[in-house]
Formats: structure tokens, sequence, C-alpha cells
């Protein structure tokens, strides 16, 4: 087992990889109550496409949804409520599913060994049947539903549509009602049998637990007898340039005030490795949260035309095959607040001159990360989301110490409004 201590947050890592590829990752918190335990596979929404190892001429296709879907369904039994059996040993599941990801977990502060061969059951041990596939699709077609009047998310997913030509990025993770319909158990088996490999799972424990103890049952458990030590699949990437498919959307909706949401589309035709798309997203936030955070110039003056108001916010993501960065407000101005919007992007080096406000936010962000360690629930899913693209959470840390307010400055000279699009939603 391979030990990794970090004198900065002053946390150890234990780390082991078993013959049948699962990886795991476990933090000890001696003295802690709370113990985290999360089973995650490198299968979300996004995951549509992939060729088998076995038939390379043959391209497997899934209909939106089916990652959710099997989400659902590991949960479904005949026999017995999964929930109610860890809730006999004192802990609560849950599960979610990214578009990345697909992630089961627990918490307890009971001691972790009888939910922890719950939870490997559930996962490798699936107990569906066409019935329960048929009754699940009637609930999930319920939630699809609902969703369709959060006008949120709407306009979230109308910015990705607008931005991306065929990048499954653009498509919910719920899938719609057409797509699920398509959803079977032969299709949820395909992709269970393709994505579920424990090569393709990462294993993360956090609490007051003994990492050998820990190590020593999986590498005892049944599921480590498998035929092979690596996936049988390829994934089919899909990469766009940073052009949109469409850069003016406007819809009639039930508002009282318009919502306006740009997206900036990234380029993601060069492939980098997933420290360098995790640093590049940090670093965007960076200089976002130096034009556009709520102390900053460009915001007091936007605020002070009226031009946006306390809802406006700004995200960026950055994955492997793509990125973007959103930003949205409500507003009584929208022409006006487009314009000055797109002037602020299309001259962002302008505006990015406090190199006090950013050294502030470099030490927020550590100093937030630092604070996670003692989170319990905060930090497994902090460890997953890093662990699971293969990223050494201790490096990120000591890269991220190095950047230098010069590094921004070069980032983005400007942002053409070709990888740009605005979706407008109006009474």
């Amino acid at each position: 087992m391979q030990i990794q201590h970090n004198e900065t947050v002053q946390e150890t890592i234990y780390e082991e990889t078993l013959a049948n590829g699962l990886k795991i990752h476990i933090l000890p918190k001696l003295g802690f109550a709370k113990k985290e335990v999360a089973l995650t596979v490198a299968y979300g929404a996004i995951d549509r496409e992939a060729v088998s190892l076995n038939q390379p001429e043959t391209r497997l296709s899934f209909p939106e949804g089916t990652a959710h879907f099997l989400e659902h369904m590991l949960f479904e039994s005949e026999n017995e409520n999964i929930a109610n059996r860890f809730s006999a040993c004192g802990a609560s599941v849950n599960a979610y599913t990214s578009s990345t990801k697909t992630s089961y977990f627990f918490s307890t502060t009971n001691g972790v060994k009888e939910p922890l061969d719950l939870l490997f059951n559930l996962v490798f041990n699936p107990h569906y049947t066409p019935d329960l596939v048929e009754k699940e699709r009637k609930i999930i077609t319920k939630e699809i539903q609902m969703y369709q009047d959060d006008l949120d998310q709407s306009i979230y997913e109308d910015t990705l549509d607008a931005m991306y030509f065929n990048h499954p990025i653009k498509a919910d993770i719920a899938g719609t009602e057409a797509s699920i319909g398509k959803i079977d158990q032969s299709v949820l088996d395909l992709a269970y049998e393709t994505f579920y490999h424990p090569a393709n799972i990462h294993l993360v424990v956090v609490g007051d637990v003994d990492p050998d103890a820990i190590v020593a049952w999986a590498r005892a458990h049944a599921f480590s007898k498998v035929e092979h030590h690596q996936p049988q699949f390829t994934r089919i990437v899909c990469r766009e340039s940073a052009e949109v498919k469409k850069r003016q959307i406007a819809k009639k909706k039930d508002v009282k005030t318009d919502m306006l949401m740009l997206g900036i589309k990234l380029d993601s035709t060069v492939m980098k490795s997933a420290l360098a798309n995790d640093m590049e997203e940090i670093r965007l936030a960076f200089l976002f949260d130096n034009v556009f955070g709520k102390t900053s110039l460009a915001y007091r003056n936007l605020m002070d035309h009226q031009l946006i108001n306390d809802t406006f916010e700004f995200s960026v993501t950055v994955e492997d095959d793509y990125g973007f960065i959103l930003l949205y407000t409500e507003t009584k101005k929208p022409a006006k607040t487009k314009k000055a919007l797109l002037d602020l992007l299309a001259h962002l080096p302008d505006h990015f001159t406090d190199e006090e406000r950013f050294l502030v936010s470099k030490r927020k962000l550590l100093g937030n990360y630092i604070q996670t360690f003692d989170h319990i629930s905060a930090l497994s899913s902090f460890l997953t989301e890093y662990f699971i693209t293969g990223v050494d959470l201790f490096q990120l840390f000591e890269t991220i110490h190095k950047v230098e307010f010069s590094d921004l400055k070069t980032l983005y000279a400007g942002i053409s409004e070709q990888a740009i699009a605005v979706v407008h939603y109006h009474a």
C-alpha cells in the first residue's frame, strides 16, 4: 500500500489498487464519529458511446439517460428494500449520477464493515428485473416532467444546446421521455457489463477506520474474482472547437423578470491531462472572480446601472473533452445587459487589474480546501471528484500555490463572440 503524507494539511492518504483494478483511497480521521464510504463508477451521462474490445468493429450506443436509469435500478430488488437494510445497521445510503460519473455512498457513525458489504453487493450484484425496469421508467418519467417547469434548469439546458453541435453534454442527465422509452433490461445489462468493471470503479473511505483492514476486506471479497483485469471497452470522445452552434436564442416564458444566460464555449480539441484541466478551471475561476466577483469594479458598475441584480453568478467547468463558462442574471434591461457583458468579455485583460484581489481569492480557495478536511461528507465528495480522474490531490495543492497573477493576464486576450451563446427568456 502506498502512503502519502502532506505537511500543509497534516493529512495522510493510503492508496491501493487491487489485482482486479479497483482503486482504493483511504483517509483516516481519528476521533471523528462519522464515516463515509463511496463507490464511484467512471461512467456518467456523457458516456453514450463506446467500442467493445471484444468486438472492435462494433460501436456501442446508449440512449440519453441510461447511466441515470441504471443508478436507479441498482437500488431495486424484488426480495428486499435495500435502503432499509442500510438503515438497519445505522447507515444512510444514497447515490447520484453526473455528466462524468455515478457514485453510490453511505455515511454512518457505527462500524463500516456491514454497510460496506451492503454497498459492494449493491454495486456488484444487481437484482433488477424487467418488471422493476418498467416500474422505474414511470418514476423517472415523472421526474423528467417535474423538471420541465424548472426555468433555471431549462435555461441551462438551452444554453448548452446552443453551444454544442453534437457533444452529449447538451443532453439532460435523466434523458427525455422518448429516450428512456428506449431503455429496457438488455440496454441496462449492456451498460452494466461495459462500464461497471472494478478497474473503472473507485473506492473512497473517510473516517476513523483502519486502512489495512479495509484493503484486506476488499481483497477477500467475492467481487474481486473477475475474468478480466481491465475494462473491456474504449470510450468514444467527442471534441468540438470553441465555435458555438447558435449565438442567440430568445424564448417567451412565464417570467416576471427577464432571464439572461451567456455560455462561453471553450476549445476542447487539444487533449490535456486531468491535472491540466483542473488547473485551467481554477485559473479561469480566479480570472472571472477578479472581473465579475461581487466586490469587483465591473460588478459594482453593472449593479449601479441596474443591468444585473443579486441573482448574478458565474461558473466554470473544464473536463477532458468539453468546457464552458456560464454567466447568469435576471435583468429588466436585457439588451443593455447583454451588450455590457459582451464588452467586458471582449476586453478581459483591461478589467483584470486587481492583483491583491487575486491573492485574496487564492488564499480563500486554499483555505476552503483545507477546511474541507474537517467535514467528512464534503471530504469524501472532494476526494472522489479528483481521484476518479487520477489527479493527485496533494500535487493539486502545490500547483495552486504556484499560480501567479501574471499567469492569468495572458490566459485570454479576449473572448470571441463566435464562442459565446446568449439565451434570453422574456415574458
